[in-house]
Protein backbone atom coordinates (compact mmCIF):
# COMPACT_ATOMS: atom_id res chain seq x y z
CA UNK A 1 0.00 0.00 0.00
CA UNK A 2 1.19 3.52 -0.81
CA UNK A 3 -0.11 6.42 1.25
CA UNK A 4 -0.62 9.69 -0.60
CA UNK A 5 -0.65 12.58 1.87
CA UNK A 6 -2.89 15.32 0.49
CA UNK A 7 -3.86 18.68 1.91
CA UNK A 8 -7.58 18.72 2.72
CA UNK A 9 -9.91 21.49 3.81
CA UNK A 10 -9.75 20.50 7.48
CA UNK A 11 -6.65 18.32 7.79
CA UNK A 12 -3.28 17.75 6.18
CA UNK A 13 -2.48 14.17 5.16
CA UNK A 14 1.04 14.61 6.55
CA UNK A 15 -0.54 14.33 10.02
CA UNK A 16 -1.53 10.73 9.25
CA UNK A 17 1.73 9.38 7.84
CA UNK A 18 2.83 7.66 11.06
CA UNK A 19 -0.56 5.97 11.29
CA UNK A 20 -0.31 4.91 7.63
CA UNK A 21 3.16 3.44 8.18
CA UNK A 22 1.93 1.57 11.26
CA UNK A 23 -0.93 0.18 9.14
CA UNK A 24 1.54 -1.17 6.58
CA UNK A 25 2.17 1.59 4.05
CA UNK A 26 5.19 0.68 1.93
CA UNK A 27 5.84 4.29 0.87
CA UNK A 28 4.62 7.85 1.41
CA UNK A 29 3.91 10.27 -1.44
CA UNK A 30 3.62 13.91 -0.38
CA UNK A 31 4.16 17.49 -1.51
CA UNK A 32 6.69 18.09 1.25
CA UNK A 33 9.64 16.22 2.63
CA UNK A 34 9.42 14.00 5.67
CA UNK A 35 9.28 15.93 8.96
CA UNK A 36 11.80 13.48 10.39
CA UNK A 37 13.36 10.09 9.79
CA UNK A 38 10.99 7.74 7.99
CA UNK A 39 10.81 3.95 8.14
CA UNK A 40 9.62 3.82 4.51
CA UNK A 41 10.59 5.60 1.28
CA UNK A 42 9.22 9.15 1.09
CA UNK A 43 8.56 10.52 -2.41
CA UNK A 44 8.16 14.29 -2.80
CA UNK A 45 5.96 15.38 -5.72
CA UNK A 46 4.68 18.69 -7.04
CA UNK A 47 1.02 17.61 -6.91
CA UNK A 48 -0.15 14.83 -4.58
CA UNK A 49 -3.54 14.76 -6.30
CA UNK A 50 -1.97 14.19 -9.71
CA UNK A 51 0.35 11.56 -8.22
CA UNK A 52 -2.66 9.76 -6.72
CA UNK A 53 -4.43 9.80 -10.09
CA UNK A 54 -1.39 8.44 -11.92
CA UNK A 55 -0.73 5.76 -9.29
CA UNK A 56 -4.38 4.68 -9.32
CA UNK A 57 -4.63 4.40 -13.09
CA UNK A 58 -1.40 2.38 -13.20
CA UNK A 59 -2.48 0.11 -10.33
CA UNK A 60 -5.85 -0.51 -12.00
CA UNK A 61 -4.15 -1.16 -15.35
CA UNK A 62 -5.55 1.90 -17.15
CA UNK A 63 -9.29 1.08 -17.02
CA UNK A 64 -10.24 3.91 -19.38
CA UNK A 65 -8.34 2.14 -22.17
CA UNK A 66 -10.81 -0.75 -21.97
CA UNK A 67 -13.98 1.35 -22.08
CA UNK A 68 -15.46 4.27 -23.93
CA UNK A 69 -15.11 7.49 -21.99
CA UNK A 70 -17.10 10.60 -22.90
CA UNK A 71 -16.93 13.87 -20.98
CA UNK A 72 -19.89 16.25 -21.03
CA UNK A 73 -19.27 19.76 -19.68
CA UNK A 74 -21.09 23.07 -19.70
CA UNK A 75 -23.86 24.80 -17.81
CA UNK A 76 -26.99 23.49 -19.54
CA UNK A 77 -28.06 20.16 -21.03
CA UNK A 78 -25.53 17.79 -19.46
CA UNK A 79 -28.14 15.26 -18.38
CA UNK A 80 -29.86 15.28 -21.78
CA UNK A 81 -26.55 15.05 -23.63
CA UNK A 82 -25.33 12.17 -21.44
CA UNK A 83 -28.53 10.22 -22.17
CA UNK A 84 -28.18 10.93 -25.90
CA UNK A 85 -24.54 9.79 -25.89
CA UNK A 86 -25.44 6.62 -24.01
CA UNK A 87 -28.23 5.82 -26.50
CA UNK A 88 -25.95 6.43 -29.48
CA UNK A 89 -23.11 4.34 -28.08
CA UNK A 90 -25.39 1.46 -27.09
Amino acid sequence: MVFVAMQGQKADGIQFTAQAIAAGAAAIVAEQSSPGPSAVPWVVVTSARLARALLSTEFLEHPSRAMRVVGVTGTDGKKTMSYLCAAILE
